[in-house]
């Protein structure tokens, strides 16, 4: 698990690493390794947005992630959601870029969310009035940049 996702060490290379020292598995093997291993890290995974959640300042923040095929519709956009505190980072993957996403992660819980103006982040602190919004410095700059261009808006 630490080769693959630490170090970035593709599978078919630690598979023909481990032959080198006598130890011949099959792909399939560590596929099912890795299915049966992730059974154990979603209790950790949800203590963890647990605790994001219940901080009282967070920042966000959402980026394509076109990696997958989806089960169903067989579309390869994702989103990377991260949602982060003062002592923990979560990440999120999700077939949408819609407001359900950080709801899920931060819910109705009161604080400040740090993040830009996309519209999902609006959507969240007008639905729990109890989450301000601070949006980021650098994109409020470009307003200002802007204003000094002469941009009407």
């Amino acid at each position: 698990m630490l080769n693959k996702y630490a170090y970035g060490i593709p599978i078919n290379r630690q598979l023909e690493a481990f032959k080198t020292q006598g130890l011949n598995l099959s792909k399939a093997t560590i596929s099912f390794g890795q299915e049966v291993i992730t059974s154990y890290f979603k209790p950790v995974a949800e203590a963890i947005r647990e605790f994001v959640a219940n901080s009282d300042q967070w920042h966000a923040d959402e980026t394509r992630w076109i990696v997958w095929g989806h089960e169903k519709t067989g579309s390869h956009k994702h989103w990377l959601w991260v949602f982060l505190c003062d002592q923990a980072v979560y990440f999120s993957i999700a077939d949408t870029r819609a407001a359900v996403v950080p709801e899920s992660v931060i819910g109705d819980e009161a604080g400040t969310l740090v993040c830009d103006r996309y519209s999902a982040y609006k959507k969240l602190a007008n639905d729990a009035v109890s989450i301000v919004l601070a949006f980021c410095w650098a994109h409020v700059r470009r307003d200002f940049i802007d204003a000094q261009l002469g941009v009407p808006e």
